[in-house]
């Protein structure tokens, strides 16, 4: 009858304890260790015998238990770790060993039988906890492994209690047991730029930051480094709750012995033109090559920068910050880009790193007029006329061209189509191998040569302007050569008063 009662009644519900280094605090494991089932030590917050609730894992039952009750541990994302265990009851006396065992390393699930010594410790409302030592011992901790596992992760407890022919009369829910972590993260913080045509040389192969002062990317490699961080942080996880990477474990931590090593992946959508180099300084140091902890001296493609592992580097043990700089060759009439970078964290004999998406990490723009000319075509009998108006009250110009292929290549750079007075316009004439002006009487006048394009070449001009750019204006009509009709052609131009 006592039997059927207990089956027709609601269980009681009991309460598991998860107390890491605080009241209901989480075990703190990092990630990135975790390729691996690993063995840990909970620790508790205080000695036993003090208030309940501060045992690394525990139970609080719902309910007086008696001499041969089951007490059932279930784990998921965990395991036990093959040491001897034992399960000890507090009061207000002191604690007392209720049952031991020795559950297989690696099961997930094991039954402690209780024993008749306390009786008095097993009242409801009283704790049980777990311990490989000795029952009011200094240290009430608990070894668990953690299995192999992802962030989203949450490894869980469960203690319940049955008689000893299974029937459950007090259970808990599953109280997570630990907090899977990423140990490190990427910084990459976004720099400006301007391509300089206003000052001296007047042909854009110089740089400065935005607000006039040095840059970060510099012809001569000389000038001051401006703030540009990339690099890794490394998490402030609890001391001795916590995997540790290429050093000491703290007290009851696992050494995952891990060999952590990052690099820094970058992309220039101008596919590095006019870049002679690309390198990392320490965050703050000026911008020179002497400085450089990494460089590439031919850039191409994604470049990747590897952070050295030896002083001033990263080995997973300390934050490691950088300034990016970029030395421009001095000679390029250089574009406009965005460079985007993406560290990666690579860590050895533990799991896998997310991979962090590329992010903007330099920008750089003109402070002059630019316009591309799409549908060009180096040929005598389809002409391209531009009439390039600078509306500045008092600023000369000097207009220069980059030629571009069909395909958006370089092929000629930097050529000089002669200055452009205050609030004057100048006619362009683009046809048979060369760039001519036209004056206001028809007289042209051969100002470039196209003969290293070839005839008949499709091509995209590139004009540039050195002046603001919302003083400028650009028109161009081209003569169809099927029916000699005059046709608007886009100009496709980085100011606010552009034609298209």
């Amino acid at each position: 009858m006592a039997v059927l009662a207990l089956m027709g009644g609601s269980a009681f519900a009991g309460t598991t304890l998860v107390n890491a280094g605080a009241a209901g605090a989480n075990f703190q494991v990092s990630l990135e260790a975790m390729g691996a089932a690993r063995n840990v030590t909970v620790i508790g917050t205080v000695a036993a015998g003090n208030l309940p609730g501060t045992a690394a894992i525990g139970y609080t039952a719902a309910q007086a238990l008696a001499t041969q009750n089951l007490l059932n541990v279930a784990f998921s994302g965990a395991a036990f770790t093959g040491v001897a265990l034992n399960i000890c009851a507090m009061n207000s006396i002191g604690d007392a060993l209720v049952a031991n065992a020795t559950p297989t390393a690696g099961s997930t699930n094991a039954n402690f039988q209780l024993n008749g010594a306390a009786n008095a410790n097993l009242g409801s409302g009283n704790s049980l906890y777990i311990t490989s030592g000795a029952c009011g011992g200094a240290g009430i901790n608990a070894p668990v492994q953690i299995s192999a596992t992802a962030v989203s992760a949450k490894p869980t407890v469960q203690i319940s209690a049955q008689t000893a022919g299974g029937i459950l009369i007090d259970t808990s829910t599953a109280k997570q047991l630990a907090n899977i972590a990423p140990e490190y993260s990427v910084v990459n913080n976004n720099s400006l730029h301007t391509i300089d045509f206003l000052s001296t040389p007047f042909n854009g192969t110089k740089i400065i930051s935005v607000g006039g002062g040095a840059s970060n990317v510099t012809a001569d490699a000389n000038a001051a480094g401006v703030t540009n961080s990339v690099g890794v942080l490394v998490a402030a996880l609890p001391a001795g709750a916590s995997f540790t990477s290429n050093g000491s474990p703290g007290a009851g931590a696992q050494n995952a012995a891990l060999t952590v090593s990052a690099v820094v992946n970058l992309q220039d959508s101008a596919s590095w033109q006019g870049v002679k180099s690309v390198y990392l300084v320490a965050a703050g140091a000026a911008c020179t090559i002497a400085a450089n902890v990494v460089i590439n001296s031919a850039p191409a493609n994604t470049v990747t920068l590897t952070i050295p592992t030896t002083a001033g580097g990263f080995n997973g043990t300390a934050t490691a910050q950088y300034d990016l700089c970029v030395q421009a060759d001095g000679v390029s009439s250089l574009q406009t880009r965005v460079i985007t970078a993406a560290d990666a964290i690579t860590v050895s004999g533990g799991g896998t790193v997310p991979a962090a998406p590329f992010a903007n990490a330099m920008t750089w723009n003109l402070n002059a007029y630019q316009a591309v000319i799409p549908f060009v075509v180096n040929s005598a009998v389809v002409p391209t006329f531009c009439l390039v108006n600078n509306g500045a009250a008092a600023r000369t110009g000097t207009v220069l061209v980059d030629v571009l292929s069909s395909e958006g290549a370089v092929v000629l750079t930097n050529l000089n189509l002669g200055s452009l007075a205050p609030q004057k316009s100048q006619l362009f004439e683009f046809q048979g191998n060369e760039i001519d002006t036209v004056s206001t009487t028809g007289v042209t006048a051969k100002v470039a040569d196209l003969t290293a394009l070839g005839a008949n070449t499709r091509y995209a001009p590139r004009l540039t302007v050195t002046v603001n750019p919302n003083n400028v204006q650009v028109s161009c009509i081209q003569t169809d050569p099927s029916t000699g009709v005059k046709r608007l052609v886009p100009v496709l131009s980085n100011a606010t008063n552009f034609n298209q």
